[in-house]
């Protein structure tokens, strides 16, 4: 399982399921994603708390990650969530969006214990620009340690900021317990959310050093209190 970090942060979180859509006859995932950072360098207006304009909810909302493992001596390389970790890896998960929104990266356990390991104290806000690229957990890594099993990653990324989440980070960066009130919200919050009209798409391309798989995924209808998920579940052996 992931070895901790000086901090991970507990959280009652749900993994959020993802509906993909079964049928799109559009552009692919990457050329969405081309399409929106070309267009967002950052156009799109804001009010004064990050909400997006009206207009712009209505355009595709496109994310691409990816896995960047380190293995021993190794230089870094992406692979893909059917990959199998061994113990002594290392991992950073890459994230970054086309056009502003809120990102947030959930990890669950092989206990079933939850964490939000985005955003934390390193990069505290959830908020990123469109074309903006952030490593997590930032310039160190997780590492999976000698107790074997699947580890749950849900990238969750959504026009506007998610309320409990924002306080659950908060109390998290100050090594703050949610109560059970707060458990339970944040867990019908993740619990809502059922299909979405999401699109992926696998290209073989360079992040920084590293090659490999990077995924490119997009929102066609995004809706502000809404958030896309996209689960990823890890193979450690």
């Amino acid at each position: 399982m992931i070895g901790r970090l000086s901090k991970l942060f507990a959280l009652g979180l749900v993994i959020l399921s993802v509906g993909l859509m079964e049928a799109w006859a559009g552009p692919g995932a990457r050329e969405l994603f081309l399409r929106a950072n070309r267009r967002s360098r950052d156009l799109v207006v804001e009010s004064g708390n990050g909400a997006v304009a009206s207009g712009e909810t209505s355009r595709p909302l496109p994310i691409k990650y990816a896995i960047e493992l380190t293995r021993g001596s190794e230089k870094p390389r992406l692979v893909s969530d059917k990959f199998t970790f061994l113990s002594g890896d290392r991992m950073r998960l890459i994230v970054g969006p086309a056009r502003a929104c809120n990102v947030y990266v959930i990890h669950k356990g092989a206990s079933g214990e939850v964490s939000l390991l985005y955003p934390n104290p390193w990069s505290p806000s959830s908020r990123l620009k469109g074309g903006e690229t952030v490593p997590i957990p930032g310039k160190s890594s997780f590492r999976f340690d000698h107790r074997t099993g699947q580890e749950g990653l849900a990238i969750v990324f959504s026009l506007n900021a998610i309320p409990k989440l924002e306080e659950a980070a908060k109390k998290a960066a100050r090594s703050q317990p949610l109560n059970p009130q707060e458990q339970s919200v944040a867990s019908q919050l993740s619990a809502g959310s059922t299909s979405r009209n999401l699109i992926l798409e696998a290209r073989q391309e360079s992040q920084g050093e590293a090659q490999g798989p990077v995924v490119y995924a997009v929102d066609l209808n995004p809706t502000p209190g809404e958030p896309a998920v996209i689960p990823l579940v890890l193979i450690h052996r």
